[in-house]
């Protein structure tokens, strides 16, 4: 594996050599968009890029699998699986992935050091940053080849003269603080002072990770070898500060984590308008991982919202939507704009000092607040700011901001560019963000190879930080081997019908539910508004006359049902809105089985509302339909297609069938003529926009019967954790009702666990395992299921770009059914990436597996065509989806929880965040009041329902 100029690691240069581009009637040059355009969207097929795998890889891939085999079964208990073979189901093919070699100078090592302040400081920012600044001033001369993890550590590209230096044992080097936007630079009087001593603590050669662990020769798998594996994730972390120093040093860049970065628009970056005083800002994403026979940098562009630097009056304008100047906040205005700017820096325009931190946004205007000062005594803030700084207030019945001890009128203050925006964004805004971020593969993949690179520093730069550490990339992507699954036939009710080819989806026209339910009881409530003209009572009549035809069409039984109902209730979207618990309250007893009800278009408040008291209150099963859509076409046919789709939803819930796959599609989950309790498990945390203090959602959904389509699910809230904490209560509820629908406890048992990261897959094993064998063996004696256990990832940077059109679909992704378990995947550890879904548009995600446990002897093959077919058993859609049903059921159940607790879930909204006496609530008091509100959760009479879907 080695290569000019003394580097090794190169790959991604083999087999068809490098004439791949411009494959479109004899090369077209500039890239070599291939064949003609096609729909507007074309392959990537840069000129001059590798075609095929690099055999090295290659070579190196079997020989791992050969000693993979090998393992001891003893040696499976306390790791996870290995991976024991690759897949060879389906139509083999090439794609290109989002990832590209680095090359390592022979003989590169790299030396840790260990750093100590005086006076320690815990804010990890303010270390980083005196870190930083003993490198530039204390290692000047070797400032550029010394890189820090802004903890406990620096690592350096050669060895440092401690001594020479005069940082010698015990001896300390004096950092005054300052940070990077102080006027004017550099130190000032007030500078808080910290002696710095740093020691050194041995070397790491490069050549542990490129010679050993990449090409299969690590011994982390034997007893007593563990501290292989050490090593190796040493190295990867090491090459990450290396790769990130760059960007993070660059002005031009804004971080955003560990590994995303940021070109701003004031220095040419990409960027578009959210409204609300938030931006788009395109970046990229960066991660060093360790694959076969090399080291590979996966690199993605992204987009994040961030606060527009501007003056401030102007954004709280755009966040309020009107002239804030005119008139003061008002007070839901004031808390929901306290929450939105929660800890953003601004600078005031009348001080030439470091930017100041938003605490809140206070009930007092300048004229208002007053304070004792040493000069003026009591005096307020108006006064004091004309007194001190000669500077008059335009706006002094504005109110003001708090940070820490200091009030601060907002007409003075500018937001700081650079500031990613954590909450969540609104729904017009998540629409321009999809249209800022969404490109076609091609376009997605030039912008990673031609800017990426670039914005990251990884040019290969004589002068960067990476080459100064022994550091090259190779800047093409690397080719792996994929294979297209095939798809498995649908079963209706009368008949079977074949998934469209490249397509993924499949048409419900003339086909009736494979199990229809019996809709019994109908109540219909409309809420009405009078601005509405076309929501007259005929209207809604022929609504509900759509709706029963769309029954009798699609297999749902409703002779025998009985409209008890049909009210009309008038909501004041402007004000508080309408209290509809009597409502609930009244049907609570004589229950319908179906609530339908009707709004003119989206209200959240109100579905909030109406989910809140139906699932947790009133226990009925309700589904919301919107009156703007239901009724296109309403003096015509109708809109059946709208309709069909609800009905998915109100089939579901009620206990019906919509679809089903043949017993031979699904083979791997029968057990004789018992089926596999198949379990989705997932657990959501609140966002930066939640109060603080707000409950994390966790559900566990399980298959109930041999359709492998109901997941009745548990939801419980809990304190903000990983795991799930009352998982065995969580389990032992499904395996009730699996055995009450099918009559046994099920002997095989697949989980698909979402919402954890790599660096939690042990506590999945050590925390969570453990809960679910405690709740097997006290549920029925000796019982002890065989278990898979598979973590789903959805927010990994992974993508792949077909090499070839017929391997492509319309829009020139890859073809619905594509896995790729080779190349770019982990080098010891079965996992895959496969791709069920067909992306509406843009560039499609595939999901990760990772298998943490397979007690049931699953094969490649076994597990990625199981996981495959499994993928077209989404209740509410006619298509397959990207995330295999029970994790993606798991995490629509957390969903629905949090829906629940909007008011604290979601503090940007209309929702109150303050306690009753009008001071700011604890996390303790936040918690307490989201248990009091969730109660005993969802009602008993519907904990046996898909409530949530």
């Amino acid at each position: 594996m080695s290569s000019r100029g003394g580097y090794q690691g190169g790959g991604g240069r083999g087999g068809g050599g490098r004439g791949g581009g411009g494959r479109g009637g004899g090369g077209r040059g500039g890239g070599g968009r291939g064949d003609g355009d096609q729909g507007g969207f074309q392959i990537f097929r840069p000129t001059g890029a590798p075609t095929q795998p690099d055999p090295c890889a290659t070579k190196v891939e079997g020989d791992i699998l050969t000693q993979a085999k090998a393992f001891p079964a003893s040696m499976h208990q306390s790791n996870f699986p290995p991976r024991r073979g690759f897949g060879t189901a389906g139509e083999k093919t090439f794609v290109r992935a989002n990832y590209f070699p680095l090359m390592f100078k022979t003989g590169q090592r790299y030396y840790r050091y260990q750093i100590k302040l005086t006076p320690d400081e815990e804010k990890r920012s303010t270390r980083r940053r005196i870190i930083d600044l003993f490198i530039e001033e204390g290692l000047r001369e070797f400032s550029s080849e010394v890189v820090t993890d802004g903890g406990n550590l620096c690592f350096a590209a050669q060895e440092l003269p401690l001594e020479k230096l005069g940082l010698g044992e015990g001896k300390k080097f004096l950092v005054k603080l300052w940070w990077k936007d102080d006027v004017p630079p550099g130190p000032h009087p007030k500078s808080k002072e910290f002696g710095v001593q740093i020691r050194a603590q041995g070397s790491l050669s490069a050549s542990d990770l490129t010679e050993k662990y990449i090409m299969g020769q690590s011994r982390h798998r034997d007893p007593g070898h563990e501290e292989d594996d050490d090593i190796s994730k040493d190295l990867i972390q090491i090459l990450n500060i290396v790769l990130n120093r760059g960007p993070e040093m660059n002005a031009r860049t804004a971080g955003a984590g560990r590994n995303k970065f940021f070109q701003l628009p004031s220095n040419g970056g990409i960027a578009a308008d959210l409204g609300g005083g938030l931006e788009a800002i395109q970046g990229f994403y960066k991660s060093v991982r360790p694959s076969f026979g090399r080291v590979l940098c996966n690199i993605n562009v992204i987009a994040s919202p961030f606060y527009k630097d501007m003056p401030m009056t102007d954004a709280i304008g755009l966040f309020c939507g009107r002239n804030i100047t005119n008139q003061p906040l008002r007070d839901m205005e004031r808390k929901r704009l306290s929450s939105f700017l929660r800890r953003v820096r601004v600078t005031l325009r009348h001080l030439g000092s470091k930017p100041w931190v938003i605490g809140q946004v206070s009930h007092q205007n300048a004229d208002e607040a007053t304070f004792s000062s040493n000069e003026y005594g009591q005096i307020s803030v108006h006064q004091y700011f004309k007194k001190k700084y000669n500077v008059g207030l335009r706006y002094p019945k504005l109110q003001i901001f708090q940070s820490g001890n200091a009030m601060i009128p907002m007409e003075l203050c500018t937001i700081t560019p650079g500031q990613l925006y954590r909450g969540r964004i609104s729904e017009n805004q998540t629409s321009n963000m999809i249209r800022f971020a969404c490109r076609d593969p091609s376009s997605n993949a030039k912008i990673i190879t031609e800017t990426g690179l670039k914005t990251l520093g990884l040019n290969n730069d004589t002068a960067s930080i990476p080459y100064k550490f022994g550091v090259k990339i190779n800047e093409n992507m690397v080719v792996v081997p994929a294979r297209i699954l095939p798809t498995p036939m649908i079963q209706y009710s009368k008949r079977t019908t074949e998934v469209e080819m490249g397509k993924g989806q499949w048409n419900l026209r003339a086909q009736r539910f494979y199990k229809g339910c019996e809709l019994k009881r109908l109540l219909v409530v409309s809420f009405t508004r009078t601005r509405d003209r076309a929501y007259t009572p005929e209207n809604i009549a022929r609504l509900i006359s759509q709706f029963r035809e769309t029954c009798e069409d699609v297999g749902i039984d409703h002779s025998k049902s009985d409209a008890l109902a049909c009210r009309e209730e008038r909501v004041d979207v402007n004000g508080s809105g309408t209290d509809i618990e009597p409502l609930f309250r009244r049907y609570s007893v004589t229950k319908p089985n179906l609530m339908l009800v009707i709004l003119p278009d989206e209200i959240k408040d109100l579905f909030q509302r109406v989910k809140y008291l139906g699932d947790l209150k009133a226990g009925i099963p309700t589904v919301v339909v919107l009156f703007s859509k239901a009724s296109r076409g309403i003096d015509r046919q109708g809109n059946k297609q709208y309709w069909a789709n609800v009905l998915l939803k109100v089939n579901t819930r009620l206990g019906g069938t919509n679809h089903v796959l043949p017993r031979d599609a699904l083979k791997w989950l029968w057990n004789g003529e018992l089926p596999a309790m198949l379990v989705g498990m997932d657990v959501t945390h609140p966002s930066p926009s939640s109060a603080q203090g707000a409950p994390s959602m966790a559900a566990v959904v399980a298959s109930c019967d041999s359709s492998f389509m109901n997941y009745p699910g548990s939801l419980r809230i809990q304190e903000k954790n990983e795991m799930i904490g009352e998982l065995k209560e969580m389990f032992a509820e499904r395996l009730s009702l699996f055995k009450r629908n099918v009559g046994s406890v099920p002997k095989t048992i697949i989980i698909y666990r979402d919402g954890v990261s790599e660096g939690q897959y042990y506590h999945v094993l050590s925390q969570e395992l453990p809960k679910i064998l405690d709740a097997c063996a006290e549920f029925e004696p000796q019982y002890r299921p065989s278990i898979t256990l598979v973590v789903v990832g959805k927010r990994h940077h992974t993508r792949f770009y077909p090499t070839e059109d017929n391997s492509a679909d319309d829009r020139k992704n890859c073809l619905p059914g594509t896995v790729v378990d080779r190349g770019v995947t982990d080098v010891y550890n079965f996992d895959f990436f496969l791709q069920a879904h067909k992306a509406l548009q843009g560039t499609a995600r595939p999901a990760h597996y990772f298998v943490l446990r397979c007690e049931n002897n699953f094969s490649a093959d076994d597990l990625q065509r199981m996981t495959m077919n499994l993928s077209h058993l989404f209740c509410r859609a006619t298509k397959s989806v990207s995330v295999c049903p029970p994790a993606k059921m798991a995490d629509l159940a957390c969903d629905r929880g949090r829906i629940y607790l909007q008011s604290i879930m979601d503090t940007t909204s209309d929702a109150m965040t303050e306690s009753a006496h009008g001071s700011k609530e604890t996390p303790k008091e936040v918690f307490d009041r989201a248990s009091r509100l969730w109660g005993n959760g969802v009602h008993r009479d519907l904990s046996h329902t898909m409530f949530y879907i």
